[in-house]
């Protein structure tokens, strides 16, 4: 979702929570600028310096000020890939 489809969603229904929606958005850019670093070459993209491949993601909810959001987590084949801004889940 881009930027200004948060906003026509935001202007269109005023029930939505924008912040929630925003944080969600900039973590996935994040994400994506992380995974592309890792691997050495940005998403459909072919590259000698490719390290791995993306395999998909997982689904995992990140509690905020603003409450859950939730977040698709890259995975890779070869490696882990867990994002340096979020803490792993910790059991007690």
């Amino acid at each position: 979702m881009a930027l200004t489809e948060l906003l026509r969603k935001y202007q269109t229904d005023k029930d939505e929570d924008v912040l929630r929606d925003g944080d969600r958005l900039l973590v996935d850019q994040l994400m994506e600028l992380e995974v592309n670093d890792k691997t050495g070459a940005g998403k459909y993209e072919r590259s000698p310096e490719r390290a791995c491949v993306p395999h998909g993601c997982r689904e995992r909810g990140w509690d905020t000020r603003v409450g859950t959001v939730p977040l698709r987590i890259p995975r890779l084949r070869t490696g882990a890939c867990f994002p340096s801004l979020i803490e792993p889940i910790r059991r007690a």
